[in-house]
């Protein structure tokens, strides 16, 4: 067993290292390209910026290695011990990780195109913005993991595990999901366009802005899903398509009973007994200071003038809303939705917006000073001379 060794760029191509033990050493920009590895172990090791293409390492223990950066493009890892990696940004494009333990990976911007991670264990895994496009997840456990923004199109997740996953935003069109679990997930603002989903179980998941045009829900389980009626025009159903009573009774051609609030303490009210979905608010002037709606769903709310200062919207579903002139003066709209939300003249000073969606949303006039942006989608966002962001902050151009 090697500890503590510095292999700094260096060329280890078509080594063979079968069952070597190097351990919380720095093979930074390091090359192995086409080395085996077969029952070797880099455990805590550091390998920022490595090449691995078309390496080979059968039951190769990776548990906490920084990865980031590196590329393992073609290489072949089946029953890899991966779990606690930090994978940011690494390319795995191709790569055989079957049976891998990638529990806990924190792989956020990785490339996991045309990779085969048949039953590949990611439970709690970090894939936010990850590419997965053409992937092999069959019978995968991605339970609680976190696929926020990531691009799946056409991957296969047949009998895959999603329970209490977050895939808010991620884009799975023409990907297949037949007999997946995805009880229990965030997939707001997905795109599930022409997917499969035959046989899935979306009991109790958060479909609220979901694409689902062309999907095939034949015998799907939605019952306590969330979601709109119309959101079902263009898809595929079938009488063993299991549907909330309430998508039934609107339908039908029945009314669903929902009423907005009619006033800032009754929605409060609510959202203490459990509601989260608030459709057709008006409130403009509303005080909610200082309230917690986190998750809280308030799509095309109009909530001019509105006071949220110290607010916590954590992952709260503001797409559409109308913010002009609100106050959001040092709240916490972390993981918030506010794509195409009109923000115009809105004060935002010292509110912290990590992940957050901005997408289309107008922020003409808006005051961002000494506000918190970290990993903000700002994609198509109007914005003036008289915008203010924090210092330091460039937003696109």
């Amino acid at each position: 067993m090697f500890s503590g060794l510095d292999l700094t760029d260096a060329d280890l191509t078509g080594a063979d290292m079968r069952h070597v033990w190097i351990v919380d050493s720095i093979l930074v920009g390091a090359c192995l390209d086409g080395a085996c590895l077969d029952g070797a172990s880099l455990l805590k090791s550091r390998l920022a910026r490595a090449s691995l293409q078309g390496a080979t390492g059968h039951r190769i223990t990776f548990k906490k290695v920084n990865f980031s950066g590196a590329n393992l493009s073609g290489g072949s890892f089946p029953r890899a011990m991966m779990n606690e990696a930090d994978a940011m940004g690494a390319k795995f494009v191709g790569t055989d990780l079957s049976g891998a333990d990638l529990s806990y990976l924190h792989a956020h911007e990785a490339y996991f195109d045309e990779a085969n991670l048949t039953g590949a264990n990611l439970f709690h895994g970090g894939l936010v913005g990850a590419s997965l496009r053409g992937a092999n997840f069959h019978k995968a456990d991605l339970s609680r993991a976190r696929l926020t923004g990531a691009d799946c199109r056409g991957a296969n997740f047949t009998e895959s595990g999603f329970g209490q996953a977050l895939l808010d935003r991620v884009d799975m069109s023409q990907a297949d999901l037949t007999r997946a679990f995805v009880v229990d997930a965030v997939l707001s603002g997905a795109n599930l366009e022409e997917a499969k989903l035959i046989d899935a179980n979306l009991c109790q998941s958060d479909l609220r802005g979901a694409l689902l045009t062309g999907a095939d829900l034949s015998g799907a389980d939605l019952y306590g899903a969330q979601f709109e009626a119309p959101q079902l025009l263009g898809t595929t159903r079938d009488e063993r398509t299991v549907l909330p009573g309430r998508i039934i009774k609107v339908l039908e051609g029945g009314d669903d009973g929902y009423r907005p609030p009619p006033t800032p303490e009754s929605l409060l009210e609510r959202y203490a007994q459990g509601e989260r979905e608030f459709r057709r608010v008006d409130l403009p002037r509303a005080n909610f200071v200082g309230v917690v709606l986190v998750r809280a769903q308030l799509p095309g709310a109009n909530l001019e003038r509105a006071r949220f200062g110290r607010a916590n919207l954590r992952g709260a579903g503001l797409q559409g809303a109308t913010l002009t002139r609100a106050n959001l003066i040092c709240s916490d709209l972390n993981l918030a939705n506010l794509e195409r939300a009109d923000l115009r003249r809105a004060n935002l000073h010292m509110a912290t917006l990590c992940q957050t969606n901005l997408r289309g949303a107008n922020l003409r006039g808006a005051s961002l000073t000494q506000a918190t942006l970290i990993d903000v989608q700002l994609d198509g966002a109007e914005y003036d001379d008289e915008t203010r962001w924090p210092d330091g902050f460039t937003p696109p151009s």
